[in-house]
């Protein structure tokens, strides 16, 4: 007769060595942060994606040194020619590609006891610390494809009229003769190594992409045959050298951003009324999230001075904001069960963005009065079968072009895309207790920084951003003609 296997829990192990606590904690919150971070799989040496360091003496403010060099290029000598003077000689040129960390952290409160044993026993049991894991990779993730987005220079950056495969194409294009090199990504069904480009985008771009005849023609005649085929697995698809990392970015019930760098949108937080006076876009969903003014429900949209570890910064009027003489647009768009004018949509010029709210400098309308205009970017106002003035909590706002159009970004990848430096400690727990023990301040840091990697004349070599229409299934907007 088999004997039963006990289940032992975490809280049931800080019990017997109550030495493991803060290793316990750490553990669960690493395991939470790594499955939330779509960066930490490209993470590793100079192969990798993501060429990545730890410095345990680096703290807050540090530099982490990775070194760049350019290679021989010169004439050289042939035959009995000698060198004779210095500059017959190459040149070793190099420099240091320098990578500040921060301090990223987060908190929370709770009532539980905060003893040592009870305080672990009992964050570990409620999955606070997972939960403090998941945001610290989430928050990883959204400041790597920002720094991708933002931190690279003009020549990185190719606007494309649909995500297609020849936009891929195109992007590789562009990347390789700056030295985008093939990195490794992972091992085939035989162990050997698998080296390429990597292309990130959301379910809003896959949408596009999967609609491209040529990318379904190379699936079906190149691909794999029988159900291991990506067309019916929805696996990452190797096309041409590339691989494309579909980003599952999900619509999460919290109160904070939503969407992603990739596909900047929001839930609309303060009904939107007919007028024709100063206007403000609100996010979070519903009024009271919308009241919440700390929140920055529109950190991913143009215009934002996004800011990132290690004390560097987006100015917000930066290129890559995509602007239009300083200004922006998005669209908000009703749902299909509004109370008033269902399914109908309007576009609204932005001219400021503080990540809580956008305010509006045009919005569309049946007259010209205040900001109210009869054509905004390149649409004209049809209230009759098209658009409404009006939007209740809830309806859907997204970045968009001058016509209404949802804009996205893809982010392609090569060796040494970007660096990742972590330095004297990572998700580490920190507690105050307050009223005298009945409560406490809970929080989760890391020393961490990261940043496209430079060349030594100052180009991103192996990033290069596509910026195109994207889809947003179950709504209706405006499509590309």
């Amino acid at each position: 007769m088999p004997y039963p296997i006990p289940q032992v829990s975490p809280s049931d192990i800080i019990g017997q060595d109550a030495a493991n606590q803060a290793q316990i904690w750490e553990a669960g919150a690493r395991k939470y942060e790594d499955t939330e971070d779509i960066f930490t799989p490209m993470e590793g040496g100079k192969d990798a994606l993501i060429e990545t360091e730890t410095s345990l003496s680096a703290k807050v403010g540090h530099i982490i040194n990775f070194r760049t060099k350019s290679g021989f290029h010169g004439e050289g000598k042939l035959d009995e020619n000698d060198f004779d003077a210095d500059d017959d000689f190459e040149e070793f040129l190099m420099k240091s590609d320098q990578l500040r960390v921060g301090y990223i952290r987060n908190g929370t409160t709770s009532w539980f006891l905060t003893s040592d044993e009870l305080g672990y026993g009992q964050e570990i049991k409620s999955e606070l610390n997972e939960e403090l894991g998941k945001w610290l990779g989430r928050e990883k993730t959204y400041q790597m494809c920002m720094s991708l987005i933002h931190q690279v220079g003009q020549n990185s950056h190719l606007p494309v009229d649909a995500l297609t495969l020849d936009a891929i194409t195109r992007g590789t294009a562009m990347m390789r003769p700056m030295g985008g090199s093939p990195a490794y990504l992972k091992k085939d069904q035989h162990g050997n190594d698998i080296y390429g480009l990597c292309y990130i985008t959301p379910t809003e771009g896959m949408t596009v992409l999967e609609q491209d005849d040529e990318y379904i023609d190379r699936l079906k005649t190149a691909g794999i045959r029988g159900g291991n085929n990506p067309l019916f697995t929805g696996e990452s698809v190797m096309i041409k050298g590339n691989m494309i990392k579909h980003w599952d970015v999900k619509d999460h019930d919290g109160e904070g951003a939503i969407g992603s760098p990739l596909n900047p949108k929001a839930f609309l937080g303060v009904a939107i009324a007919a007028g024709t006076g100063a206007l403000e876009i609100t996010g979070g969903g519903y009024l009271s999230a919308a009241n919440k003014l700390k929140k920055h429900y529109f950190k991913f949209f143009p215009r934002m001075n996004y800011k990132f570890a290690g004390s560097s910064q987006v100015s917000a009027t930066a290129f890559s904001h995509m602007l239009t003489a300083g200004k922006f647009f998005v669209t908000v768009v009703n749902p299909g069960n509004a109370a008033v004018d269902p399914n109908k949509w309007c576009i609204y010029e932005c001219e400021l963005n503080n990540g809580n709210r956008l305010t509006v400098s045009k919005r569309l309308g049946p007259s010209i009065a205040g900001i109210q205009h009869t054509m905004v970017g390149g649409v004209t106002w049809n209230g009759t079968t098209t658009h409404s003035q009006v939007h209740a909590s809830g309806s859907l706002v997204y970045w968009s072009n001058n016509l209404g159009v949802p804009m996205g970004r893809t982010i392609g990848l090569g060796k040494g895309a970007a660096r990742r430096g972590y330095g004297a400690f990572r998700a580490r727990r920190f507690h105050q207790p307050i009223q005298g023990g009945q409560k406490e301040e809970l929080f989760i840091g890391s020393v961490f920084g990261q940043r496209p990697r430079v060349d030594r004349i100052s180009r991103n070599p192996a990033v290069v951003v596509l910026t195109h229409p994207i889809k947003y299934e179950g709504w209706n907007h405006p499509v590309p003609a």
